[in-house]
Protein backbone atom coordinates (compact mmCIF):
# COMPACT_ATOMS: atom_id res chain seq x y z
CA UNK A 1 0.00 0.00 0.00
CA UNK A 2 1.43 3.52 -0.88
CA UNK A 3 2.58 5.56 2.21
CA UNK A 4 -0.16 8.20 0.61
CA UNK A 5 -3.01 6.23 1.21
CA UNK A 6 -2.14 5.05 4.19
CA UNK A 7 -1.52 8.61 5.72
CA UNK A 8 -5.01 9.69 4.04
CA UNK A 9 -6.45 6.07 5.80
CA UNK A 10 -5.06 7.43 9.31
CA UNK A 11 -6.75 10.77 8.41
CA UNK A 12 -10.09 9.27 8.23
CA UNK A 13 -9.72 7.40 11.25
CA UNK A 14 -8.98 10.02 13.29
CA UNK A 15 -11.72 12.25 12.17
CA UNK A 16 -14.54 10.26 14.31
CA UNK A 17 -12.30 9.52 17.25
CA UNK A 18 -11.74 13.53 17.80
CA UNK A 19 -14.92 14.08 18.24
CA UNK A 20 -15.63 12.36 20.93
CA UNK A 21 -12.87 14.40 22.64
CA UNK A 22 -14.71 16.98 25.26
CA UNK A 23 -12.52 19.59 24.91
CA UNK A 24 -10.94 19.12 21.31
CA UNK A 25 -8.19 21.00 18.86
CA UNK A 26 -7.28 23.84 16.29
CA UNK A 27 -5.11 24.09 13.35
CA UNK A 28 -5.42 20.11 13.16
CA UNK A 29 -4.19 19.11 9.81
CA UNK A 30 -1.66 22.28 8.62
CA UNK A 31 0.74 19.62 7.27
CA UNK A 32 3.62 17.18 8.70
CA UNK A 33 7.41 16.55 8.17
CA UNK A 34 5.89 14.65 4.76
CA UNK A 35 3.56 16.86 3.11
CA UNK A 36 5.13 20.48 4.63
CA UNK A 37 2.99 23.35 5.71
CA UNK A 38 -0.64 24.15 4.40
CA UNK A 39 -2.13 27.50 3.85
CA UNK A 40 -0.88 30.73 5.00
CA UNK A 41 0.57 31.64 8.49
CA UNK A 42 1.15 35.68 8.28
CA UNK A 43 1.99 38.85 10.61
CA UNK A 44 0.03 41.60 9.11
CA UNK A 45 1.75 44.74 10.38
CA UNK A 46 -0.43 48.54 10.29
CA UNK A 47 -3.09 46.62 7.67
CA UNK A 48 -0.72 46.14 4.93
CA UNK A 49 2.67 44.85 4.70
CA UNK A 50 2.22 41.02 5.09
CA UNK A 51 5.05 38.90 6.43
CA UNK A 52 5.28 35.31 6.22
CA UNK A 53 6.44 32.92 8.87
CA UNK A 54 9.67 31.26 8.57
CA UNK A 55 8.56 28.98 10.81
CA UNK A 56 5.89 26.93 12.60
CA UNK A 57 5.30 24.16 14.68
CA UNK A 58 4.26 22.63 18.22
CA UNK A 59 5.70 20.98 21.75
CA UNK A 60 3.63 18.70 23.20
CA UNK A 61 3.06 18.50 27.03
CA UNK A 62 5.98 15.67 27.39
CA UNK A 63 8.24 18.17 25.85
CA UNK A 64 8.44 16.35 22.21
CA UNK A 65 9.13 18.99 19.25
CA UNK A 66 10.00 17.65 15.60
CA UNK A 67 12.01 20.64 13.77
CA UNK A 68 11.10 18.90 10.05
CA UNK A 69 7.41 19.01 11.43
CA UNK A 70 5.23 22.51 10.31
CA UNK A 71 2.49 21.21 11.71
CA UNK A 72 0.91 23.81 14.23
CA UNK A 73 -2.05 22.37 15.98
CA UNK A 74 -3.07 23.45 18.87
CA UNK A 75 -4.80 21.38 21.43
CA UNK A 76 -6.36 21.80 25.17
CA UNK A 77 -3.61 20.36 27.68
CA UNK A 78 -1.65 18.79 25.05
CA UNK A 79 0.08 20.70 22.14
CA UNK A 80 1.09 24.53 21.97
CA UNK A 81 2.08 25.84 18.91
CA UNK A 82 4.39 28.79 17.62
CA UNK A 83 5.41 30.88 14.61
CA UNK A 84 8.47 32.67 13.85
CA UNK A 85 8.84 35.71 11.62
CA UNK A 86 11.48 37.66 10.03
CA UNK A 87 11.41 41.36 10.84
CA UNK A 88 14.09 42.68 9.43
CA UNK A 89 12.23 44.76 6.66
CA UNK A 90 10.26 46.68 10.02
CA UNK A 91 13.55 49.02 10.60
CA UNK A 92 12.11 52.32 11.85
CA UNK A 93 8.80 51.68 11.13
CA UNK A 94 5.80 52.82 14.07
CA UNK A 95 3.95 49.65 14.68
CA UNK A 96 0.12 50.87 15.14
CA UNK A 97 -1.79 47.33 14.69
CA UNK A 98 -0.81 43.79 14.18
CA UNK A 99 -2.65 40.74 12.91
CA UNK A 100 -2.06 36.79 13.40
CA UNK A 101 -3.98 35.72 10.44
CA UNK A 102 -3.48 31.70 10.43
CA UNK A 103 -4.93 29.52 7.76
CA UNK A 104 -7.21 26.48 9.48
CA UNK A 105 -7.61 23.45 6.76
CA UNK A 106 -11.32 21.47 6.40
CA UNK A 107 -11.62 19.54 9.44
CA UNK A 108 -8.64 20.89 11.61
CA UNK A 109 -10.76 22.19 14.76
CA UNK A 110 -12.82 19.96 17.17
CA UNK A 111 -14.06 21.24 20.18
CA UNK A 112 -17.08 22.21 22.49
CA UNK A 113 -17.60 25.58 20.29
CA UNK A 114 -16.53 27.53 23.67
CA UNK A 115 -12.69 27.18 23.19
CA UNK A 116 -10.37 30.27 22.57
CA UNK A 117 -7.26 30.24 21.40
CA UNK A 118 -4.85 32.49 22.53
CA UNK A 119 -1.15 33.89 21.75
CA UNK A 120 1.30 34.94 24.20
CA UNK A 121 5.06 36.26 24.07
CA UNK A 122 7.80 33.78 24.03
CA UNK A 123 11.15 34.17 25.67
CA UNK A 124 12.96 30.98 24.51
CA UNK A 125 16.24 31.74 21.88
CA UNK A 126 14.57 31.07 18.42
CA UNK A 127 17.46 28.69 17.57
CA UNK A 128 16.78 26.44 20.89
CA UNK A 129 12.49 27.29 20.08
CA UNK A 130 13.05 25.89 15.97
CA UNK A 131 14.98 22.62 17.21
CA UNK A 132 14.07 19.39 17.90
CA UNK A 133 13.61 18.78 21.45
CA UNK A 134 12.18 15.44 23.44
CA UNK A 135 13.47 17.17 26.45
CA UNK A 136 11.76 20.36 25.84
CA UNK A 137 9.03 20.60 28.71
CA UNK A 138 9.56 24.07 29.64
CA UNK A 139 9.35 25.44 26.09
CA UNK A 140 6.14 23.95 25.65
CA UNK A 141 5.25 26.01 29.36
CA UNK A 142 6.33 29.01 27.45
CA UNK A 143 4.32 29.22 24.47
CA UNK A 144 1.32 28.92 26.27
CA UNK A 145 1.89 31.40 29.36
CA UNK A 146 3.21 34.55 30.44
CA UNK A 147 2.24 38.17 28.57
CA UNK A 148 -0.82 37.67 26.55
CA UNK A 149 -0.53 39.18 23.06
CA UNK A 150 -4.38 38.45 21.93
CA UNK A 151 -6.81 35.51 21.93
CA UNK A 152 -10.14 34.92 20.13
CA UNK A 153 -13.04 32.50 20.29
CA UNK A 154 -13.25 29.21 17.65
CA UNK A 155 -15.28 26.64 16.77
CA UNK A 156 -16.38 24.63 13.86
CA UNK A 157 -16.81 27.98 11.93
CA UNK A 158 -13.37 28.36 11.06
CA UNK A 159 -12.92 25.36 9.53
CA UNK A 160 -11.78 26.21 6.43
CA UNK A 161 -10.73 29.84 6.60
CA UNK A 162 -8.40 31.80 8.33
CA UNK A 163 -8.37 32.32 12.36
CA UNK A 164 -7.20 36.01 12.80
CA UNK A 165 -5.99 37.63 16.35
CA UNK A 166 -5.76 41.23 16.70
CA UNK A 167 -2.39 41.56 18.87
CA UNK A 168 -2.89 43.53 21.48
CA UNK A 169 -0.71 47.09 22.96
CA UNK A 170 1.83 44.22 25.10
CA UNK A 171 2.44 42.49 21.30
CA UNK A 172 2.88 46.15 19.24
CA UNK A 173 5.55 46.99 21.53
CA UNK A 174 7.43 44.15 21.48
CA UNK A 175 6.90 44.14 17.70
CA UNK A 176 8.43 47.04 17.92
CA UNK A 177 11.44 46.60 20.25
CA UNK A 178 12.00 43.68 17.48
CA UNK A 179 12.17 45.43 14.28
CA UNK A 180 15.18 44.30 12.08
CA UNK A 181 15.48 40.95 13.75
CA UNK A 182 13.41 37.86 14.43
CA UNK A 183 10.03 37.92 16.42
CA UNK A 184 8.62 34.50 17.91
CA UNK A 185 4.59 34.44 19.01
CA UNK A 186 3.02 30.98 20.91
CA UNK A 187 -0.31 30.11 20.93
CA UNK A 188 -2.39 27.62 22.86
CA UNK A 189 -6.20 26.45 23.46
CA UNK A 190 -8.26 26.53 25.98
CA UNK A 191 -11.57 25.69 27.01
CA UNK A 192 -13.96 25.90 30.09
CA UNK A 193 -12.88 22.59 31.58
CA UNK A 194 -9.48 23.33 30.27
CA UNK A 195 -7.18 26.29 30.62
CA UNK A 196 -3.81 26.49 28.64
CA UNK A 197 -1.95 23.58 30.63
CA UNK A 198 1.88 23.01 31.87
CA UNK A 199 4.00 20.07 30.86
CA UNK A 200 3.66 16.87 32.48
CA UNK A 201 7.41 16.18 32.22
CA UNK A 202 9.08 19.61 32.14
CA UNK A 203 12.45 19.51 31.34
CA UNK A 204 15.86 21.91 30.04
CA UNK A 205 15.42 23.48 26.60
CA UNK A 206 19.54 23.57 26.08
CA UNK A 207 20.32 21.44 23.68
CA UNK A 208 18.94 19.83 20.48
CA UNK A 209 16.97 17.18 22.10
CA UNK A 210 16.46 14.04 19.78
CA UNK A 211 17.39 14.93 15.97
CA UNK A 212 15.84 11.75 14.60
CA UNK A 213 12.29 12.90 16.53
CA UNK A 214 9.71 11.81 13.48
CA UNK A 215 6.14 12.95 13.67
CA UNK A 216 5.00 10.67 10.36
CA UNK A 217 1.74 12.36 9.65
CA UNK A 218 1.79 15.61 11.77
CA UNK A 219 -0.01 16.98 14.60
CA UNK A 220 -3.26 15.36 14.85
CA UNK A 221 -2.00 12.25 14.46
CA UNK A 222 0.04 12.22 17.35
CA UNK A 223 -2.59 13.41 19.57
CA UNK A 224 -4.88 10.70 18.18
CA UNK A 225 -2.24 7.63 19.42
CA UNK A 226 -1.86 9.42 22.42
CA UNK A 227 -5.63 9.12 23.43
CA UNK A 228 -5.32 5.59 22.25
CA UNK A 229 -2.88 4.87 24.41
CA UNK A 230 -4.49 6.11 26.93
CA UNK A 231 -7.91 4.24 26.02
CA UNK A 232 -5.67 0.95 25.87
CA UNK A 233 -4.31 1.15 29.41
CA UNK A 234 -7.69 2.15 30.78
CA UNK A 235 -9.10 -0.76 29.36
CA UNK A 236 -6.30 -2.76 30.62
CA UNK A 237 -6.37 -1.84 34.17
CA UNK A 238 -10.06 -2.63 34.27
CA UNK A 239 -9.61 -5.90 33.00
CA UNK A 240 -7.43 -6.81 35.56
CA UNK A 241 -10.09 -5.76 38.42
Amino acid sequence: MKLRTVLVAMMAAIAPLSCARADGFIFGFTGSSIVGPVGTQQLIINGSITLNATATGWYNNDGLHDAANPNYIASTGSENDFFVFNLSSLTGITITSATLSLFNPPNSFSGTGSNVYSNFDVTTPISTLEASHNDGGLIFDDLGSGTLYGSVPVSAADNNTNVNIALDADALAALTAAEGAQFAIGGCLSSPATACALSSVPGPIAGAGLPGLIFASGGALAWWRRKRKAQQISLTQKSKT
